[in-house]
């Protein structure tokens, strides 16, 4: 991992990052979208412990699923999706990792017993089995979860780049870099990515090797896109840095992991 020496290799030089279709699809547009997708699908629901409430209809050769069927209605406020059933309303994030159907779903199913289904794609508890429309939801999940975690970046780095003088490490700054970096070279993911993302809260350019170090901690739980966000920035900060031209590798395999 990186250590703060690399806070020396700061440059002056800039870095495309997303091209701009991407930057500029309206966050609205995109949630609209998604409503109109998810108000025609049929829905079925799996928890991953117990038993579905009420047994569904079979799907293929799986088990029982409770059966939802298509949602009465679909809002989206900030980034949580509601969908309202007859049998109850569902809540899940935009931010959320969608399960596509390579991936292996564990379920229980009534009476008794176990099975999986590598079929339609999960969010949350919900599972949608008819997979026409299936890659644009991916594709539009995607895209709003780039546009969130990117934020205002560009300006922070234009910003930062504009400066004659880079501003130094503070005291409280230091402690959370050494925190962090020990918390990762201990393995404890979860407490490096909140120490990270403290001392990014407090200033999100004197350490660039925090994204970097983030985007590894997020590839490793299969956050991708997280990832791709993450390591982006830190080539925006330090383009020149001498493990650029990896970092740039790591992005091209993690986009082919979301299908980018």
């Amino acid at each position: 991992m990186k250590s703060i020496v690399l806070y020396l290799l700061l440059t002056l030089i800039t870095l495309p990052v997303f091209s701009q279709e991407t930057k500029n699809l309206n966050t609205d547009s995109i949630k609209n979208r998604i409503i109109k997708i998810l108000e025609s699908k049929k829905f079925y629901n799996y928890t991953g412990i117990g038993f579905p409430t009420v047994a569904g209809p079979r799907i293929g050769n799986d088990p029982y699923y409770s059966s939802l069927k298509t949602p009465l209605s679909v809002k989206i406020v900030d980034n949580n999706v509601s969908l309202l059933f007859r049998k109850g309303e569902f809540t899940f994030s935009l931010l959320e990792i969608i399960k596509p159907n390579n991936k292996t779903v564990l379920y229980f199913c009534p009476p008794a017993g176990s099975g999986s289904t590598n079929g339609g794609v999960l969010i949350g508890n919900l599972l949608i089995v008819d997979n026409s429309q299936i890659a644009e939801l991916i594709l539009l999940l995607n895209k709003y979860r780039l546009n969130y975690y990117w934020g205002d970046f560009d300006k922070i780095a234009k910003d930062y780049h504009s400066l004659a003088i880079k501003p130094a490490i503070t005291e409280e700054e230091r402690k959370y870099i050494v925190q962090a970096n020990s918390m990762n070279e201990k393995k404890d993911y979860v407490n490096a990515i909140k120490l990270y993302n403290k001392l990014i809260e407090i200033n999100p350019i004197v350490y660039p090797a925090a994204y970097y170090n983030l985007a590894l901690i997020s590839a490793l739980s299969e956050n991708y896109l997280y990832a791709i966000v993450n390591m982006k920035k830190y080539l925006l900060l330090v383009p020149e840095s001498e493990d650029a031209r990896a970092a740039q590798d790591k992005i091209y395999e993690w986009e082919a992991l979301t299908g980018e």
